[in-house]
């Protein structure tokens, strides 16, 4: 099996199937420079996505601001309702010289062109909150359990988890009796200088991408996780989503670019102590 480039920017997605996935976390474990070029490339996909988000983080233009609150539809409406006002006087004069006696019966336009002016208005208000509370949900979706909610998301084998994460590099994969399969993926300094590092835990039914933290006692405490069902096609982990779930935190947490071998092997000799992290620095 050929490692390019591009097969293991596919690995940090997720998106091999099983047989691949495996056959690159061989590679990794037995080559160190498999080890840093998949950490090389994982800089590389966090700056780019860092540059992109920068880019596109452009002040909206005034028209659209104005679009938005709801200023623009407000003076419209309020132009059409003057017109429409007057054309109503207009037709109700004539109305009453041709038919006095009925223009009692008639009612005004105005009150008309009030009724149909407010429908574009009230559509307008609720079109901004509605694309808010949309996107909101959206975001809602990809949950994250913070250091808060880490008790009551731990699992029960928490401390073999955090065995494999005390001694095992980046792809080498450990599987306990139960059938669940520990893999580490990457390793890094957050910007509260303490080592991390995100793992899959995986087993027949579920496929757990996690992010662990060491903190001030020495104790690895779960940060982030995203929990994903066994696929119902040719029984194939949701991988790809979970990997794309989890940028976003990395982005938020790395205060340096992964580790690569030597450094793993340094940080595992050290017990993954929170003032040698200190010395790692952005180079690899």
């Amino acid at each position: 099996m050929i490692l390019t480039d591009e097969k293991l920017s596919a690995f940090l997605d997720g998106e091999l199937d099983t047989a691949e996935m495996d056959l690159v976390r061989e590679a990794i474990a037995h080559d160190v420079t498999v080890s840093d070029r998949l950490a090389a490339l994982a800089e590389v996909d966090r700056v780019v996505k860092v540059a992109a988000e920068k880019a596109t983080a452009v002040a909206l233009p005034k028209e659209i601001v104005a679009l938005l609150n709801d200023e623009k539809p407000l003076s419209q409406a309020s132009d059409v309702q003057v017109s429409d006002t007057s054309l109503a006087s207009v037709s109700a004069a004539n109305q009453s010289s041709v038919n006095q006696s009925s223009a009692e019966n008639v009612k005004p336009f105005p009150k008309k062109a009030n009724s149909t002016n407010s429908a574009p208005h009230k559509q307008a208000k609720w079109k901004g909150p509605f694309a808010i509370a949309a996107s909101v949900a959206v975001l809602a979706g990809l949950v994250f359990f913070n250091q808060q909610g880490a008790e009551t998301t731990q699992p029960s084998h928490w401390a073999r988890v955090s065995s494999v994460l005390d001694s095992n590099l980046t792809g080498e994969a450990t599987t306990f009796d139960s059938g669940v399969t520990v893999t580490p993926q990457l390793s890094f300094v957050n910007t509260e200088f303490n080592y991390c590092r995100q793992a899959e835990v995986a087993s027949r039914d579920e496929l757990n991408v996690m992010i662990a933290c060491k903190d001030k006692q020495g104790a690895w405490q779960l940060a982030a996780s995203k929990l994903d069902e066994l696929g119902e096609n040719a029984g194939q982990y949701q991988t790809a989503t979970s990997a794309k779930v989890m940028e976003e935190e990395l982005d938020k947490m790395m205060a340096s670019a992964p580790l690569n071998r030597e450094q793993e092997k340094n940080a595992i000799e050290a017990t993954w102590l929170a003032d040698k992290a200190e010395g790692v620095n952005d180079e690899n």
